[in-house]
C-alpha cells in the first residue's frame, strides 16, 4: 500500500520526478525544451509558482508552491502525463515514461529552503554538465540571471516575507556565494 502524500495548503514543496528505468531521455535537449513548454502550459491551466527547477538527464526537480485551490497532485499529474504522451508520440513508444509517483517533501523551514535551492542549482555543476550554475539553460538560476520569468517566479515567498529578485545586483551574488552555488552571476539587489 502506498504512503499518503503529505500536503499542506500554502506550502512550498521540493518535487522530484524520475524517468522510468533511469533512462536518460532528457540527454537530448529537444526533450528538455518540450518538458519546459509543458510546464509553461501548466502555468496557464493551474495556479502555482516555481521558485527553482532543474531538468537533468533522467529526473527533474521543482521548488513549487500551489496557489489558491490548485492541488500539487493535479499539477504534477498533468505535467508528467502530458509530457509522457508527447514523448511517446514523438518516439513512437508506448508505456510508462515516469518511474512511479513523483516524490514531494514540504519545505518547512528557511534553512531547508536554502538547502533545496542550493542543491537544485548545483545539480548540473556536480554532474559536470556546466562549470557555472548560471550557464545551465534548463535550470532556474539561468532563468533568474537572464530575467526569464515564464517558468520561474521573479520573487521568492517564504512565510510572510516576499523578496523581489532583480538580477544584476550585489545581494544575489553574495547570496549565491553564501549558499555555495558555483556561479558567476552579475551584481544583484533584493527588495523586500
Amino acid at each position: 500500500m502506498r504512503q499518503t502524500r503529505k500536503l499542506e495548503k500554502g506550502a512550498t514543496y521540493h518535487v522530484i520526478g524520475k524517468i522510468n528505468r533511469d533512462e536518460t531521455i532528457f540527454e537530448e535537449e529537444e526533450f528538455k525544451s518540450i518538458f519546459l513548454e509543458v510546464v509553461k502550459r501548466a502555468k496557464k491551466k493551474y495556479d502555482f509558482e516555481i521558485t527553482n527547477f532543474c531538468v537533468m538527464h533522467n529526473h527533474i526537480h521543482f521548488m513549487i508552491k500551489p496557489l489558491g485551490d490548485s492541488s500539487l497532485s493535479r499539477i504534477m499529474q498533468w505535467i508528467l502525463s502530458v509530457f509522457a504522451v508527447i514523448y511517446n508520440k514523438v518516439k513512437d513508444y508506448s508505456g510508462h515514461v515516469w518511474k512511479g509517483r513523483f516524490f514531494s517533501k514540504i519545505i518547512d523551514s528557511f534553512a531547508y529552503f536554502v538547502n533545496v535551492f542550493r542543491y537544485i542549482c548545483n545539480n548540473p555543476v556536480v554532474l559536470g554538465f556546466v562549470t557555472n550554475a548560471c550557464e545551465y539553460r534548463f535550470g532556474g538560476l539561468y532563468h533568474l540571471k537572464n530575467r526569464i520569468y515564464d517558468i520561474i517566479s521573479n520573487y521568492i515567498k517564504t512565510g510572510k516575507m516576499q523578496v523581489k529578485i532583480v538580477v544584476c545586483t550585489i545581494a544575489i551574488r553574495n547570496a549565491m556565494l553564501f549558499l555555495g552555488i558555483r556561479s558567476e552571476i552579475p551584481l544583484a539587489r533584493s527588495f523586500l
